[in-house]
């Protein structure tokens, strides 16, 4: 199981944490993981891998797939922008930053961005959002493909 630990609500970088869930005695135990024993603290610890603080956005977007994670490190405070947004990869085994893409979706014009801040990566190319104009009081659900560029980057 991955999660991400933000020091505040309005932060955008955060830790991931991924739990080996076979490896939880039970699935509260880790809400109470700073007041636990330190015995039972550290048995608990060595199951856990914890990411650098990195930029993920604040979380809404934020997926597990084969060997992956991905995140759309966007800034949720922004509203009806037309700024780029910025996905990133993120390996499973280490936690650690693999690659950074930026990407920006409009509709007719650059002038009418949409700025998505909830997504679900379906793999490594594929992504699913949702855009909210309350203004124009709807809602947009986009499909994203991506071109994979392999080799040395």
């Amino acid at each position: 199981m991955y999660a991400t630990m933000y020091k505040s609500p309005h932060n955008t970088r955060a830790h991931i944490v991924a739990y080996k869930l076979k490896n939880v005695p039970n699935r509260y135990i880790m809400q109470k993981l700073p007041w636990l024993p330190w015995g039972q603290f550290t048995r608990l610890a060595s199951k856990i891998k914890i990411s650098p603080y990195i930029k993920l956005g604040h979380g809404q977007a934020f997926s597990a797939i084969h060997k992956y994670i991905y995140a759309i490190a966007n800034d949720h405070l922004l509203r009806h922008s037309s700024q780029s947004e910025e996905i990133m990869q993120i390996s499973k085994k280490d936690l650690q930053i693999k690659r950074i893409w930026t990407f920006k979706i409009w509709n007719k014009s650059a002038k009418d961005g949409r700025y998505m801040h909830n997504a679900t990566f379906l793999n490594d190319n594929k992504f699913v959002a949702v855009y909210h104009s309350s203004t124009k009081h709807r809602f947009e659900y986009w499909e994203v493909t991506a071109m994979v560029i392999v080799g040395n980057q």
